[in-house]
């Protein structure tokens, strides 16, 4: 089975690479999460435009999104203090507990409340889409330092 022809494999690699350094430099400016901006620019050049089709994006998406998550994998524990972590984890687990579970309520009251399902059924949807993607989480800390560093600065000119 063929995929698609080395021209439009290789086409949409690079698009997506230069819309992956489109969407970092967003985060940057923004403090959006790139990956909203992605899913939003997918939406608009996909189903509002037409230009992408989706039954030709279907067959690679797989491959890309494979390669996507293993690098961005590598990227977080590459860069990641395992000091800073052994000091912080207390912290880490506490806040991903509570966001957990906050997350679950919310999404189960929404499914009850909002859309009408029976209490297990919403607990389920909960819990499914509870917690936070891997992916989500490396970018934002990434950028978490540059953030409090400039909250802190002009924290501190705001004094003067």
């Amino acid at each position: 089975m063929v995929i698609a022809s080395a021209p439009i494999v290789l086409l949409a690699a690079g698009i997506t690479i230069f819309l992956g350094v489109a969407g970092e430099a967003f985060f940057k400016r923004t403090g959006i999460p790139d990956i909203a901006f992605l899913m939003v620019l997918g939406v608009i050049i996909g189903p509002v435009l037409g230009i992408i089709q989706p039954e030709v994006v279907v067959e690679v998406v797989p491959y890309f999104a494979a390669i996507a998550l293993i690098i961005m994998m590598f990227d977080g524990g590459l860069n990641m203090d395992i000091r800073h972590v052994a000091k912080t984890a207390h912290f880490s687990l506490l806040l991903a507990l509570l966001s957990f579970v906050m997350s679950v309520i919310i999404v189960m009251l929404f499914a009850h409340y909002g859309l009408g399902w029976e209490w297990l059924d919403s607990i389920l949807l909960g819990s499914m889409v509870g917690g936070s993607s891997s992916v989500i989480v490396f970018g934002l800390v990434r950028n978490f330092r540059q953030i409090i560093n400039q909250d802190v600065l002009l924290g501190l000119c705001s004094d003067f």
